[in-house]
């Protein structure tokens, strides 16, 4: 009678713990889509972060320099008005930069590169379609996939653009200085990377 009993206690303890694993299991699944999610606008904050970083150091330098774009991402650095070359965190990858002069091996009318300077190389073309000094003015994602966010009225990460004419807009700032002048709001001196969560980790 007691081992029946005892056999009756463990089934009963059998059928609770698949009716327990079977609702943790239909729990994941309703939760692991809004997990993603979550996870995605995370990389898409962190990619609008990254992505002023650049455009607020260029400005900067911009500031600084009578309006001439950083010749390469190690002035920038070099100079503090950047902290480091931050990855993209869609991709994991490194941006991609734009702006006049920059070199392309693959698409001579293409303005976008991988880290470099605009300095020529052997067998590489270079865009000369602009009137503007050559140097980096951008970046930009490689990823074509669809956004959650909208920024500046895109929702697709490599039309996201992080340059500074569209940092100077969006921020109400003026144009960049020209000769002598040093308009645009900026100031004097390397620009540190300590703007709106400038303190911000990797």
């Amino acid at each position: 009678m007691q081992q029946e009993t005892r056999g009756g206690d463990s089934g009963f303890m059998m059928v609770a713990l698949l009716v327990a694993m079977s609702i943790a299991a239909i729990w994941l699944a309703a939760a692991l889509p809004s997990w993603r999610q979550q996870a995605q606008r995370e990389k898409e904050d962190d990619l609008i972060f990254r992505g002023e970083q650049y455009a607020r150091a260029i400005v900067l330098y911009q500031n600084k320099n009578r309006g001439l774009p950083p010749p390469d991402l190690d002035t920038l650095i070099s100079q503090h008005f950047l902290r480091k070359k931050w990855k993209d965190p869609v991709t994991g990858k490194d941006f991609t930069l734009v702006g006049p002069g920059i070199i392309s091996t693959t698409q001579p009318t293409n303005t976008t590169t991988p880290f470099s300077s605009f300095q020529p190389q052997q067998g590489s073309q270079i865009n000369v379609g602009s009137n503007q000094q050559p140097g980096i003015t951008g970046v930009r994602s490689t990823s074509t996939a669809t956004s959650i966010k909208v920024y500046n009225n895109q929702q697709q990460y490599n039309l996201w653009q992080f340059d500074a004419q569209t940092y100077r807009t969006i921020h109400g700032m003026g144009p960049a200085p020209t000769g002598n002048g040093q308009q645009g709001g900026g100031r004097q001196g390397g620009g540190r990377d300590t703007g709106p969560g400038g303190a911000r980790g990797g």
